[in-house]
């Protein structure tokens, strides 16, 4: 009997070890890092991106780190697997280089060009022992196996944007310093200082109305409001959402709690950064598709932080579905969907925002009586508006517009077309003025959000007034939504601009001859869109002869020569 006690004992003591090391390794295996298995996967993932852009890459090793380098459109990049981080950073090395006497303006308009940016930072290094300074591009990224290649062709697209974007501003800023009598470097970095601050403090008042798209103590910015305005997802389904953040991990099911959720939460708490990026993982399930479950991937990186406001680039993509019986290849749900903005969250009261607009706004109707050349753009408009209510959306909006951030500015600038439409007709001529001004720029942000049914809407409205900055907006929005009307529309354009009743020898003005310049390099684009590369290449080639048009016509022939080759 003692022998029986002892064995069941046994055994009982073997079952809870057991019960104990497997609940134990359950838990471990249930708590790993969601983004382990791309961190092990970072190097294949590569691979095939580059693979997918034609771009033939060589490996190596430096500090243990392995490094690819390669070529695209003829620009020397390299990715540089960093070790413990699933993120990778693409690399555009010593693309300008200076005396170091110009360090000051290299400073200057990398710190312009980097609040200017999306996700590509310009940084200078000098070489010891030598007089120069050097600029190169970094750009970090997280990259998944189905938008890998969509998302690295933007990286290195917008890299090359910020070269240009360097060298024609480094090039403006010298040519202003030899004009300047005293090179005050201090002074100058002093003065970039309060700009910066001037476009980082926007002053974005309080609304009762309207969705919460700003965010701050009192109005988060939910999660159900970035997906319907960034993303056309207004009824979707959430299933889970997972959040990883400075070392945390954390998900939720529920779906009107996943739908409220305030994407500030994982960067900033007590009106300061706590975290510098978070990456959320979303799924979710369409009524139009019932049966297939969609990933969301939404990347949070900290930017700036002001007195008024801290500031953090939201970055957003669709993960597309495999092909299959139910998604052919050209579904639109096999494409990948990315779009990025940047939002902040306000660090002023309300109150203090809605005082300095009734400020801003007695002032600009005192001035249209006074002195009304003194008005600035934004004063010029609220100055039409009788209604302090329209004013307020029209000045707050205009000056986001004016600081890029496209998404914050159509809470407002839709607040005021809902108010001002109705009334078009019985308006004054300025005031119809005002409102296609409104439309214009609500059709360029969602044009930038890459919302393009939505900006067409809005921009058809405007093409009447036959301004060429609305037309050019317009063809912009036909051309990147690959609209099948674009080069129908174009060449109705260019031929209503090449006046017949001109004299031959005529010189266009020159605000004219700067559309046709625009309306060709349109052209271009469309052509090699629709794969007319023969017409395309004889209209480049054409190009070539004009300057305004030389480098644009110079880069698009060397990407019809690399098509060729690829096919």
């Amino acid at each position: 009997m003692d022998t029986f006690i002892i064995v069941l004992c046994s055994l009982i003591i073997g079952i809870v070890i057991f019960l104990s090391y497997y609940q134990g390794n359950k838990q471990k295996k249930e708590k790993k890092d969601p983004l382990a298995d791309i961190q092990d996967q970072r190097k294949d993932i590569v691979a095939q991106a580059l693979k997918g852009l034609n771009c033939e890459c060589k490996w190596k090793t430096e500090d243990n780190e392995e490094v690819a380098i390669f070529d695209f459109q003829s620009g020397h990049f390299s990715i540089r697997l960093r070790k413990d981080t699933p993120y990778i950073e693409l690399l555009y090395l010593y693309f300008y280089q200076t005396n170091i006497e110009n360090i000051h303006l290299v400073r200057t308009v990398c710190n312009s060009c980097n609040m200017n940016g999306e996700n590509t930072r310009a940084i200078y290094s000098i070489t010891e022992g030598s007089n120069n300074v050097d600029v190169h591009a970094i750009t970090a990224l997280l990259l998944e196996q189905k938008t890998a290649q969509q998302i690295l062709k933007r990286a290195m697209i917008g890299t090359f944007q910020c070269q240009n974007m360097f060298i024609r501003q480094i090039n403006e800023s010298m040519s202003d310093n030899e004009k300047s009598d005293n090179h005050d470097a201090e002074k100058d970095q002093a003065i970039w200082k309060r700009e910066l601050e001037l476009l980082s403090e926007q002053e974005i008042m309080h609304q009762d109305a309207g969705p919460d798209w700003r965010s701050n103590e009192e109005e988060p910015l939910e999660l159900r409001n970035v997906l319907a305005t960034a993303l056309s997802l207004k009824d979707i389904e959430p299933q889970q959402l997972v959040i990883y953040a400075a070392d945390t991990f954390d998900s939720m099911e529920d779906a009107e709690t996943i739908l409220a959720y305030n994407l500030s939460n994982p960067l900033i708490k007590g009106g300061d950064f706590i975290a510098n990026e978070a990456m959320l993982n979303l799924k979710y399930v369409a009524p139009s598709q019932p049966d297939a479950e969609r990933d969301i991937t939404i990347h949070l990186k900290a930017e700036r932080a002001t007195e008024q406001a801290l500031y953090f680039r939201i970055t957003i993509a669709i993960v597309p579905l495999s092909i299959d019986s139910t998604v052919p290849f050209d579904s639109r749900e096999n494409r990948p969907v990315v779009c990025s903005f940047l939002t902040a969250f306000d660090l002023s009261s309300p109150k203090q925002r809605l005082d300095k607009f009734h400020y801003m706004w007695k002032e600009a109707l005192e001035l249209i009586k006074t002195h009304p050349e003194e008005l600035t753009e934004e004063q010029r408009l609220i100055s039409e508006c009788m209604d302090s209510h329209l004013a307020y959306n029209i000045y707050t909006g205009s000056v986001l517009f004016q600081a890029k951030r496209f998404y914050e500015a159509l809470r407002y600038l839709e607040n005021a077309y809902h108010l001002s439409k109705h009334l078009i007709k019985g308006l004054q001529p300025s005031e119809q003025d005002v409102f296609f001004h409104i439309c214009y720029l609500i059709g360029f942000c969602y044009t930038e959000l890459e919302q393009y049914e939505k900006a067409f809407f809005y921009l058809e409205m405007t093409m009447p007034i036959r301004r060429i900055t609305y037309t050019q907006e317009y063809v912009n929005c036909l051309v990147n939504s690959s609209d099948y009307r674009a080069l129908d529309i174009i060449n109705n354009l260019m031929n209503e601009a090449q006046n017949p009743n001109d004299e031959e020898n005529e010189t266009p003005p020159p605000h004219i001859k700067a559309f046709m310049n625009f309306l060709k390099r349109r052209k271009a684009y469309v052509l090699i869109d629709q794969q007319k590369f023969d017409e395309a290449k004889a209209m480049l080639q054409k190009m070539l002869d004009e300057p305004e048009n030389s480098d644009f016509a110079i880069n698009e022939l060397a990407y019809l020569q690399k098509r060729k080759g690829a096919n």
